[in-house]
């Protein structure tokens, strides 16, 4: 198979399998960087009490926190614990869009819950910065970068075959460039 066609069905390719999530990225960075001129949605706080069962559940070991995490039903990654005070425990927890802390109070064992949830806009803007993401999609973001940045040089490749076509793609480069370089100015 000749090289140039090999290149060309590889960045052919590439294109298909990262459409997608530059879709998405480029959807949630709209919600990051215009966000605040559109009606963002204000925050959501919700507060609950909770009885926890069992006196031993309570503690910031993994499996004290999974267990508490179940029996309060509550979501997300464990972000903060804190157990300064020997009268009750401080968990946070985090997911995009929301944030809950649990205050516990060891002697009586009432937990209060607070959640904070941002709605859609707020999870969207989360998933872009790669903000309280779960392990699958902290690793989709750099194999994307990875799958585009071998677009890119699978493109140059193409680009570089077509004698016909290099004066306008040089000048799409350095107007590329020049507008990278423009918005770290500014």
């Amino acid at each position: 198979m000749h090289l140039m066609h090999m290149i060309r069905t590889l960045h052919i390719h590439l294109s298909m399998a990262t459409l997608g999530v530059v879709l998405l990225f480029a959807g949630t960075g709209l919600v990051l960087g215009l966000g605040h001129k559109w009606e963002m949605e204000i925050p959501a706080i919700i507060r609950r009490t909770a009885l926890i069962a069992t006196e031993g559940m309570i503690g910031a070991k993994p499996e004290q926190v999974e267990g508490l995490r179940r029996e309060l039903a509550v979501s997300g990654s464990l972000e903060s614990s804190d157990e300064s005070d020997a009268q009750q425990l401080v968990l946070t927890f985090v997911r995009p869009g929301s944030r809950t802390e649990v205050t516990i109070e060891r002697s009586s064992r009432k937990a209060q819950i607070r959640t904070e949830d941002r709605g859609t806009m707020g999870f969207l803007s989360d998933l872009h910065r790669n903000k309280s993401t779960r392990p699958g999609w902290q690793w989709l973001v750099p194999a994307t970068a990875g799958l585009l940045l071998m677009l890119t040089l699978t493109g140059v490749v193409l680009w570089w075959n077509h004698p016909t076509r290099r004066r306008w793609g040089a000048i799409w480069i350095v107007v590329g460039i020049a507008v990278a370089l423009g918005a770290l100015v500014l």
